[in-house]
Formats: structure tokens, C-alpha cells, sequence
């Protein structure tokens, strides 16, 4: 159970990783004037429902994972 938890909180980290690159990203853009400011807080919008998104399901598969780990 121990590994599983570190392993869920590497899948977080890298979550947040891609999160943090991809505003930045974002941001280049709209400096770059290639999106406009509505542009770029709708994508930053998008991204952040897509992380959310992705940090419900590995919470979801972490916790069925304990739970198959623990009734063996």
C-alpha cells in the first residue's frame, strides 16, 4: 500500500507538472499576441477541468487498487 501511495503522488506530481507547463505555454502565447486574453483564459479554463478531470480518475483507480490490495 505504501508503494501504491507513492506512485499515486508521482502521478499527481507529473499532473502538475504538465498543468504548470502548459500555462506557461499559454501565457508565451497571449505575450507573443498569437491568442487573445479571452483566448487565454478560456484555455487555461480548459485545462484546468482536463487536470481535475485526470486527478479524479487517479484518485478513483488508486483508491479500487487499495481496495484490491488490502481483500487479498
Amino acid at each position: 500500500i505504501k508503494v501504491l501511495h507513492q506512485k499515486l503522488e508521482a502521478a499527481r506530481i507529473s499532473l502538475r507538472k504538465v498543468r504548470e507547463d502548459v500555462r506557461d505555454e499559454i501565457d508565451q502565447s497571449e505575450k507573443n499576441n498569437d491568442i487573445s486574453e479571452d483566448e487565454k483564459f478560456s484555455l487555461q479554463e480548459a485545462l484546468e477541468k482536463m487536470i481535475k478531470d485526470y486527478n479524479e480518475k487517479v484518485k478513483e483507480i488508486g483508491e479500487d487498487k487499495e481496495k484490491e490490495i488490502t481483500t487479498i
